[in-house]
This record gives structure tokens, sequence and C-alpha cells, in this order.
């Protein structure tokens, strides 16, 4: 990248880009291990099923334009409840968000609620064994298979438009009840 620069990037009709947004906070403590294991799950779960996934990190130190840049050519974040959710602005219709939270309360839904009114699918998963001031433990293997299941539908909806059929665009959920996930 020139100038610590991200250059922008075309929305690939190929291959599925998925952000996890990573944050260190002790409230959203989603880092280090976690998301080295969620990642290396992703990718193999894909590659397993042949499906082109591409995954970066947001470490949340990006400049506006370079996550404009970024989030314009993704189709899917993965993320902790939180402020960061708030770059799914850049998004476009159709394209997805896994929000983790801690427990399932009422603020887990006010971001999804707004994601869906702009065309996002909201997938919610919850960690019952968390506390709200502890790390994020999510399973690995299950945020994998979410990111997989999307990446699938994703592919099918791309391919069903080449061929010039209907490929639904945004509001629909891939997963219609929240998952309690446990480490």
């Amino acid at each position: 990248t020139a100038g610590g620069s991200l250059a922008p990037r075309p929305p690939s009709e190929d291959v599925l880009r998925v952000v996890f947004q990573v944050r260190t906070g002790i409230h959203r403590g989603w880092n280090g291990e976690a998301v080295d294991h969620c990642q290396n799950a992703t990718e193999a779960l894909a590659e397993s099923r042949e499906l082109p996934v591409d995954v970066t990190r947001d470490l949340g130190k990006l400049r506006i334009q370079d996550a404009i840049f970024l989030y314009e050519a993704t189709d899917l974040i993965v993320a902790p409840h939180g402020a960061g959710l708030s770059n799914a602005v850049f998004l476009r219709a159709g394209s997805g968000v896994i929000e983790m939270c801690h427990t399932k309360t009422a603020f887990c839904r006010w971001f999804a609620d707004d994601l869906r009114a702009m065309g996002h699918r909201v997938m919610s998963l919850f960690c019952p064994t968390c506390s709200h001031r502890g790390p994020m433990r999510m399973d690995g293997d299950e945020v994998a298979e979410m990111v997989v299941h999307f990446a699938a539908t994703k592919a099918a909806e791309r391919a069903e438009a080449k061929k010039g059929g209907f490929a639904p665009e945004g509001g629909v959920d891939l997963v219609e009840e929240d998952k309690g996930l446990v480490s």
C-alpha cells in the first residue's frame, strides 16, 4: 500500500470478501487466538467446499477513506457488537453482518434492525458463557460454518444472476434463529 493507504477494490463477483473486525478493548476483546482460530477455520472450511473466500482483518485503525474502500468491496463483516459495526454503512445492499454479543439482550437488536433496514443480511451470535466485561469466547468452528453458509448462498445467488435468473438482494436473514454459542 502506497503511503500506508489502501487502494480501492471493486466488488468481486467470484470471491466472497470477509472482514473480521478485531477489537482489543476489555468489553469487546475479540482478538489474538480467538480471531486466528475463526479465520483458520473459515479458510479451511471454505477451501474444503471449494468456495473462494478472502478474509481480511480490520484492526480499527483505518483512515476514513481506507475504511470506505475496504467496506465497499466487502460482502460480510464478522464483528463484536459495538461502534465498529457502523462501518456497515459502506456495504452494498445484500451484504451480510455477523454480530457477536456477550448475552442475548435488547442492545444487540439495535444494530440488527438498522442494518436490515439498509438491506443487509444480519446474523447474531450470542455467547451465553461470556460476561459483558470479559473477552469474547466464540466457537471458531461455529463462526466458520456461518461464514461459509453465507458464502455458499452468495455464490448461488451470483450464479443465478449470471444466468439471468432472479437473485434476491438484501433484507433476507440467512439464519432465522439466533444461535447461542459456547466456547
